[in-house]
């Protein structure tokens, strides 16, 4: 049976529950991009320990301006800079304290252990402060997410295999783009605090920068008819946080969340899959965890 022909169950939800750990300052560069581009502080040296700060160093911001599109305007506002726009993680840094989730990642990512690296530019956009805040707050439910287009997660989705009535990520396959570029919609969750207001979107942009009214379109809750946005962001990261967000969310939500986006049901496969626990012994594997890495990884919680 191919995965096309897996009838999604309703998504079990929780509250996200995984619980030890970031990596590298540094990130990829170049066109094409893969996770394994991502690696490591300094020339070739793993960092002895994962980094938990969520703060984004002037480092790392800078690494973002050099590929985001909007040269530091708010992804969903396009707004100023100057206009309280903040540098946000699209996954959580912090969650790098899972150092058992983060080891998954890795591996049904294709990547090798303890190179993965959340300080990276692709997981780091602009944003206007607010709408940060209701993005991603702890110990708070989420007002909002990003969602790739729906073939952009087929992709993705299409390489998990159906093993024992579950759908599983498998290494050797994981998908790589060549584009610089990814195309996003803004949604919208269940109680969020979005509703009621209102997001004003700045559709031109003159070379002084100097708008008028007529250079803004309002937006009102739920924002169905909000346009798509374009991001240096990749998929991967994004489809992680949404499926993150969705387990957050009480099981009631969950059907008519489905009803609106039925996509949201891969988002959730895929979440589960590369959050899934590894084989045993895999760190004995030398693929994943060369003897260069392992001298540095020892005692890792």
């Amino acid at each position: 049976m191919t995965t096309q022909e897996v009838a999604h169950p309703l998504l079990t939800m929780g509250i996200d529950s995984h619980s030890n750990s970031d990596r590298s300052s540094s990130d990829g560069q170049g066109s094409e991009f893969h996770p394994n581009s991502e690696i490591r502080t300094g020339a070739s040296t793993t960092p002895s320990k994962r980094l938990y700060h969520e703060s984004v160093s002037n480092e790392a911001k800078n690494r973002v301006l050099a590929v985001d599109p909007h040269e530091g305007r708010c992804l969903i506002e396009n707004c100023n800079p100057a206009r309280a726009v903040e540098f946000a993680y699209c996954y959580p840094r912090r969650l790098t304290k899972d150092s058992a989730r983060v080891t998954s990642l890795e591996y049904w990512w294709d990547m090798k252990y303890y190179t993965l690296n959340l300080d990276t530019r692709y997981n780091i956009f602009p944003v206007n402060a607010s709408l940060h805040r209701m993005f991603d707050k702890p110990n708070t439910f989420p007002s909002w997410t990003l969602l790739p287009l729906d073939e952009v997660i087929r992709i993705f989705w299409n390489t998990l295999k159906l093993e024992d009535g579950r759908l599983r990520a498998s290494r050797g396959n994981f998908p790589t783009f060549s584009d610089k570029l990814f195309r996003y919609r803004l949604i919208t969750l269940p109680e969020s605090k979005l509703k009621g207001c209102t997001i004003t979107r700045q559709h031109a942009v003159t070379d002084d920068d100097t708008p008028s009214i007529d250079h803004f379109r309002l937006y009102a809750y739920p924002f169905h008819d909000y346009l798509i946005v374009e991001s240096h962001l990749r998929p991967h990261f994004v489809i992680l946080e949404a499926g993150r967000k969705l387990k957050q969310l009480p099981l009631t939500y969950i059907p008519a969340l489905l009803a609106q986006y039925p996509i949201l049901a891969q988002v959730s496969d895929l979440y589960e899959s590369w959050t899934a626990a590894l084989p045993k012994r895999v760190l004995a594997d030398e693929k994943f965890n060369p003897p260069s890495n392992q001298e540095h990884s020892e005692g890792r919680g």
